[in-house]
């Protein structure tokens, strides 16, 4: 280890331009030999500053004389072949000092075990995370961009999920990875049974598919899945006490149960476990999109800053997480009421953190008039409002409250 610390130093000092080309992953916290780390930092202030870098320069930030660094280099025998290797070694080893050390402060601590959990998980995860990778030039990103476009010209693979309505999958290709997808609407509108119908969509198209609801229970959530699949009427599978209906009911769920739709309703409304929620899905079921229902029932415990702050904290964090994940997590937002009933607009979702800028997709659910419980069909609009890279534009759909579909006007 200290080989490495001090051949690296050496290194730079002895041909600086070329070996200062090749360091890659190391910082100065790094390094164990106090010398090298004394070295290392003079030297990347200096590049940092725009000073010239010779052993004398060195040997004077650094606080030590000329001598003393002649004899420092003496001890290792400079070569740009071993740099590689070099940052390799120093990384890891750190790596394994910040991972046992992580691991013995947290197995002394006293908080609960679930809040542990989480920060253990997220502590050791930006250990790992730093690596000696190579960042690549735009020529070998833009190779991996035209390998990209040749699979999805030639059909080896699909450009985002589609969320089985038409005239949404033309305008957005799908929703892609990395993607934060918002759908708004107002108390009583349908934009959870909306979530659902493309959820279920997904799962016929073999797609793996989350639910995670902070408002139903997974019993209400298969309700309605019932209701969109067979066509059930919702007061039939719990009002009704006739044999022929049982039996038809009992059938029809033999046909859900292989759905690929993985459901959660957490008893915790903390986004951080609920984020978590979102990692098993992917790491343990093969989730390839989340809906999650919906943001506003979410909250900090003990959260100081206002309202706004705290749903644009869950916004970004959602979207960072879309893009670690490499899917598109859709999320729903409450829209607050207003009078006369308008249609729905971006402004409506600027008095809410940054979920207007966060989000790559909006989607807004629209009922004209006032929602009537003994109305069983409406149509109700849906808005592209905002779709990041392609059109916007609106349409018609159907609502048959009765059985939960929601299902496109046949003109469109």
């Amino acid at each position: 280890m200290i080989d490495s610390e001090r051949r690296l130093v050496a290194t730079l000092l002895d041909n600086f331009p070329l070996a200062y080309s090749k360091i890659n992953g190391v910082a100065v916290n790094m390094f164990t030999d106090k010398t090298s780390r004394v070295l290392f930092e003079a030297i990347i202030t200096m590049k940092e500053e725009g000073e010239r870098i010779d052993m004398i320069a060195v040997a004077n930030n650094a606080g030590m004389k000329l001598f003393e660094l002649s004899e420092y280099t003496d001890l290792s025998f400079p070569s740009v072949e071993s740099i590689e290797h070099d940052c390799h070694v120093i990384v890891k080893e750190w790596q394994g000092r910040e991972i046992i050390n992580t691991l013995k402060t947290y197995s002394a601590s006293s908080d609960e075990p679930e809040k542990l959990s989480d920060e253990v998980i997220e502590k050791l995860g930006s250990i790992i995370n730093q690596t000696t990778g190579e960042i690549d030039n735009l020529a070998s990103d833009v190779e991996k961009w035209r390998k990209a476009y040749e699979d999805e010209f030639n059909g080896v693979v699909k450009v985002g999920v589609k969320c089985g309505y038409g005239f949404i999958d033309k305008v957005t290709h799908g929703y892609k990875p990395g993607n934060l997808i918002v759908i708004g609407a107002r108390t009583g509108v349908g934009k959870t049974t909306f979530a659902l119908n493309q959820a279920v969509n997904m799962a016929r198209d073999k797609i793996a598919v989350g639910v995670i609801s902070m408002e139903m229970t997974q019993n209400e959530l298969i309700d309605k899945i019932l209701g969109i699949r067979s066509n059930i009427n919702q007061e039939d599978i719990h009002a009704v006490k006739d044999k022929a209906v049982f039996s038809r009911i009992m059938t029809e769920t033999t046909k859900i149960e292989g759905m690929p739709i993985f459901l959660n309703a957490p008893r915790s409304d903390n986004p951080d476990k609920i984020f978590n929620i979102i990692k098993q899905m992917v790491f343990k079921r093969g989730v390839k999109c989340v809906f999650l229902d919906y943001l506003q029932l979410m909250s900090y415990p003990q959260q100081s800053q206002n309202r706004n702050y705290e749903i644009g904290k869950m916004t970004r964090k959602l979207k960072m997480l879309a893009g670690e994940l490499h899917i598109p997590i859709v999320v729903l937002s409450q829209l607050k009421r207003r009078d006369g009933n308008p249609t729905p607009t971006l402004n409506d979702l600027r008095d809410s953190g940054s979920i207007e800028q966060d989000a790559n997709i909006v989607l807004f659910l629209h009922q004209v008039g006032e929602d009537q419980e003994d109305v069983p069909d409406v149509d109700i609009d849906c808005i592209i409002a905002k779709n990041r890279g392609g059109g916007k534009g609106f349409r018609s759909l159907y609502f048959r409250k009765q059985i939960s579909l929601i299902s496109a006007r046949e003109v469109f």
